[in-house]
């Protein structure tokens, strides 16, 4: 009997996880997503890196900013938004937006 509720109480435990994380999946895909640098490019490494306003940020390979590395060019307004804080060497452009005049 003892080894009955010992399971049961494992499985309900499981069951409340398992709970907790279908309900948070959907807030968290829905928060909304913020560019973190706006401003003028100012170089480009090939598809490996962008600098806006003389600061260089690298661009996650595979990613959507890496795609689109082709139509941008020195001189145009863009906002970057990354896979985490822009002061850290570790962040990566996910995406890359053209500013009012590129649209």
């Amino acid at each position: 009997m003892m080894q009955y509720q010992r399971v049961r109480q494992r499985c309900l435990a499981a069951a409340a996880i398992a709970a907790c994380a279908i309900i948070a999946a959907p807030v968290l895909a829905s928060r909304i997503v913020q560019a973190q640098v706006t401003g003028h490019v100012t170089a480009m490494l090939g598809d490996a890196s962008i600098s806006v306003d003389g600061k260089e940020y690298l661009i996650a390979a595979g990613s959507a900013a890496f795609h689109s590395m082709q139509t941008v060019h020195v001189g145009d307004q863009v906002s970057l938004i990354m896979d985490g804080p822009p002061t850290s060497s570790a962040s990566h452009v996910t995406v890359i937006l053209p500013g009012p005049s590129q649209q």
